[in-house]
């Protein structure tokens, strides 16, 4: 027995070799059973049962749902630390369990559709399980509606005339005037065009003073204001380019007849000045 007390005493160390030579010295006699008594008493965690480990999980929150768990997985490892608790009510499963709900839930499943707070722990799952639904299924809809959204910003940033673009281009130079042609009867005829004659160096157009496509907005001739569109087309520019796809009136929206025959127009300008 002295050499079990010997080999305790020579296995202890710190705070324990310290309580152990207190005591030691503090009796005459002992044995290696009433050390080691002694020493557990001392030392060892306090043993606690499963009951009171459950509640003091609840307590410090360490059952809480995991960054993107479902409420499925959540559900059993609540119902597996609560099992333990004997005579734990609903009202208190209810509680407990909605505490341990993600940010996103716990609000929404704090009461049910009518306001009311839950009652029941099986209404409660249930309920949080299609607010999972829900917010899953809103969740991915507005992820695909995003690439939609961004199509369109691209779509308009790519229109190949904007009509709110602040900064007007260059005039185009002045092609090379054409010759006028004289016939052998002395009378002036058809001018004749010299070599590049009716050829712009950017654009790379035949003839002099192309009129523009229906809908088409010049910008940088002299005088020409870049907003001055809205002025003759009365609409915004989402309106402006939706008409312009759909190869519809850019003033009224009528699919009857184009902007150059629009009534509207012509009893606004009759002559036709500036279109």
């Amino acid at each position: 027995d002295s050499m079990r007390c010997l080999f305790l005493a020579n296995a202890l160390e710190g705070a324990a070799k310290t309580w152990h030579d207190q005591w030691t010295n503090a009796r005459d006699t002992y044995t290696s059973e009433e050390l080691l008594e002694a020493l557990l008493a001392r030392f060892a965690p306090q043993i606690q049962s499963r009951a009171t480990e459950a509640r003091h999980k609840l307590s410090a929150g360490k059952y809480r749902m995991r960054p993107g768990e479902s409420v499925s997985s959540y559900q059993s490892r609540f119902e597996a630390l609560v099992t333990p608790i004997a005579g734990l009510s609903d009202s208190e499963r209810v509680f407990w369990f909605q505490q341990g709900l993600s940010a996103d839930l716990s609000g929404e499943c704090a009461t049910d559709l009518t306001g009311s707070t839950f009652e029941s722990y099986k209404d409660l799952v249930r309920f949080a399980l299609g607010a999972e639904t829900r917010f899953t299924a809103r969740r991915i809809a507005e992820k695909q509606a995003r690439p939609k959204l961004n199509a369109l910003s691209i779509q308009d940033m790519g229109a190949d005339e904007d009509p709110l673009d602040e900064t007007p281009a260059p005039p185009p130079k002045r092609p090379r005037t054409a010759s006028a042609r004289t016939d052998t009867n002395g009378q002036e005829g058809q001018p004749r065009e010299g070599k590049g004659a009716g050829k712009s160096k950017r654009g790379g157009q035949k003839g002099r003073n192309l009129a523009p496509k229906e809908g088409q907005v010049q910008k940088g001739h002299k005088g020409k204001d870049p907003m001055e569109f809205l002025d003759t087309f009365k609409c915004t520019r989402r309106e402006f380019l939706h008409r312009k796809q759909k190869g519809i009136c850019l003033r009224c929206g009528s699919d009857q007849h184009r902007v150059d025959t629009c009534p509207i127009m012509l009893a606004e300008d009759p002559k036709g000045k500036g279109h």
